[in-house]
C-alpha cells in the first residue's frame, strides 16, 4: 500500500525549537499516517537522555562559561555533543509501520552512496571499521515512533571531549581510553563529505526505500504548537530537575543504572534505550518501594534491569 512520505528540514539551529519541530512533526505525521524524514543541526549543544541525570554526564560549569546548551530529549540512550558540523536525522512512523532496520538500511544506503561503509553495532551505534560516527535512540508511542540520531561529519573533537562526561567503565568496556578514541567524523574517512551531501544522500535513499517523491510540511500551521512545546523543552525544571545526591552507580551491557535521592525520595537516572522499564522502577521507587516487583508481562532483558536494581538497593542497604 502506498504511502504518504514527508521531508523536512529545519533552517534553525535552536536544539529546543529543533526538539518542539522534532515533536509537532510526530504529531502531524500521525494524523496523516504518512511516514517522515526530519533533518536537523544544533548550534554547540549537549543533549542528553530522558532519564540521565546531567551533572553526572556532562561538565556543567564549564558548559555555562562557554555558552555551550544543555537540552534534554524524550528518548533513552547516552549524552551525545552536536554543534554544525553533526547532522541529525529523525524518521516518523506511525506504529503499524515502525521498522529500525528499515530505517538503517536507508542510512547505510546514504552512506555507502558516498564511499562510506558502516556496520550496525549493537541496537543504537553506527559504525565505520569499529568506530561510532551515529549514535541512535528511539521512542514507541501510542499514535507514532521516533527513531532519531546522530551522524558525525567534521564534530569538534576538543569540545566533544570537554563538555561530555563519559563513564571510564563505559570505555573500557569499548576498549578505548577516552570518548574521541571510540568516535569518528566522516570528513576523516571521505574528505569530500559535507552535511549538505549527506542530506541529499538521505533524502535520496528515504525517496528510494518508500517508492516516491518526499513532500514538503507546511511548518507555519505548526507555529504556535512549536513554540509552546519549545518553551517546555527549554525549561531549566525539565532539563535539570533536582539536584540528586548520587548513591549508587553501575554500568551494564545494556546501559547505566544511577540510584540516587531527591527531596528524601529514591529515583533512577539512566541511558538505557528501553524506558518504560526505567519508569516503571521510577515510579515504584518514589512509592518507597525497597525492592522492586516485576509485571508478569516484562521479558528477559527487563527482569535482568530489575534484578540488577534490587542487587544494587541491597547492596547498599537503602
Amino acid at each position: 500500500m502506498a504511502v504518504k512520505i514527508y521531508c523536512h528540514t529545519s533552517v534553525g539551529f535552536n536544539p529546543y525549537q529543533n526538539l518542539a519541530l522534532e515533536e509537532a512533526l510526530a504529531q502531524k505525521t500521525a494524523e496523516d499516517k504518512a511516514v517522515a524524514l526530519y533533518l536537523w543541526q544544533n548550534h554547540d549543544t549537549v543533549v542528553i537522555g530522558k532519564h540521565q541525570n546531567a551533572y553526572a554526564e556532562c561538565d556543567y560549569k564549564a558548559m555555562q562559561a562557554d555558552n555551550i546548551s544543555l537540552a534534554r530529549r524524550k528518548t533513552g540512550g547516552g549524552a551525545v555533543f552536536h554543534d554544525k558540523n553533526n547532522l541529525n536525522f529523525t524518521f516518523i512512523n506511525i506504529p503499524h509501520d515502525y521498522d529500525i532496520e528499515r530505517n538503517r538500511r536507508i542510512i547505510c544506503r546514504a552512506m555507502e552512496s558516498l564511499g562510506v561503509d558502516c556496520e550496525i553495532s549493537g541496537r543504537n551505534d553506527i559504525t565505520w571499521q569499529g568506530k561510532k560516527f551515529s549514535g541512535n535512540a528511539f521512542f514507541r508511542g501510542k499514535d507514532y515512533c521516533v527513531h532519531h540520531g546522530t551522524i558525525m561529519v567534521d564534530v569538534d573533537m576538543d569540545k566533544l571531549q570537554k563538555y561530555l562526561s563519559v563513564d571510564s567503565s563505559k570505555l573500557i568496556s569499548k576498549g578505548v581510553s577516552s570518548v574521541k578514541a571510540r568516535v569518528i567524523n566522516l570528513k576523516s574517512v571521505n574528505g569530500d563529505i559535507s552535511v549538505d551531501k549527506i542530506k541529499m544522500a538521505l533524502k535520496q535513499a528515504f525517496e528510494l526505500e518508500y517508492g516516491g517523491k518526499a513532500l514538503p510540511i507546511d511548518i507555519s500551521k505548526l507555529q504556535e504548537k512549536i513554540n509552546a512545546l519549545a518553551r517546555f523543552y527549554a525549561d531549566k525544571r525539565f532539563i535539570l530537575g533536582d539536584y540528586p545526591e548520587i548513591i549508587k552507580r553501575q554500568r551494564k551491557d545494556y546501559g547505566e543504572l544511577m540510584i540516587a535521592r531527591e527531596k528524601g525520595k529514591l529515583t533512577l537516572y539512566s541511558d538505557c534505550l528501553d524506558t518504560e522499564v526505567i519508569d516503571y522502577i521510577k515510579e515504584r521507587l518514589r512509592g518507597g518501594a525497597k525492592s522492586i516487583l516485576p509485571r508478569k508481562d516484562f521479558g528477559s532483558e527487563r527482569l535482568t534491569i530489575i534484578e540488577d536494581i534490587n542487587k544494587m538497593l541491597a547492596e547498599e542497604q537503602i
